[in-house]
């Protein structure tokens, strides 16, 4: 759950993995997602020197609002009001932290369950 502050805690298992230094990015699905800093680093230096990017609206839509954030000693991470409104999340919210790979995604308890259902029902996920 969201905490009244705008934070959100992290088991410890994610924490460790995440590291000190964390990037809170938007996805396309109406989550978040939380990477280490070094990852974002090394994928814009990537996508900077890639010549065959010709359009970076992908690459801006997910840096535009993209916050450098470091945990709390209750090992939560605050979040800014733009992510909390494009993730919809609330105080109210259920929320889900999805482990994928380098990162952790923070999704609302409902687009969770709508992205679930749209991968059961259609044997693919939506974008995001």
């Amino acid at each position: 759950m969201l905490r009244e502050d705008a934070s959100v805690c992290f088991p410890e298992r994610f924490r460790v993995c995440l590291g000190e230094e964390v990037v809170i990015v938007r996805l396309r699905c109406h989550a978040l997602a939380v990477l280490p800093l070094e990852i974002v680093e090394s994928w814009t230096a990537a996508l900077v020197s890639d010549e065959s990017v010709q359009e970076p609206s992908a690459v801006r839509f997910m840096l535009a609002d993209a916050e450098v954030g470091d945990f709390d000693p209750d090992e939560c991470l605050a979040l800014t009001q733009a992510h909390c409104e494009w993730a919809a999340l609330t105080p109210e919210t259920s929320l889900r932290l999805i482990g994928v790979g380098d990162r952790v995604e923070i999704w609302s308890q409902a687009e969770w369950e709508a992205y679930q259902i749209d991968v059961a029902e259609n044997d693919y996920p939506r974008e995001g």
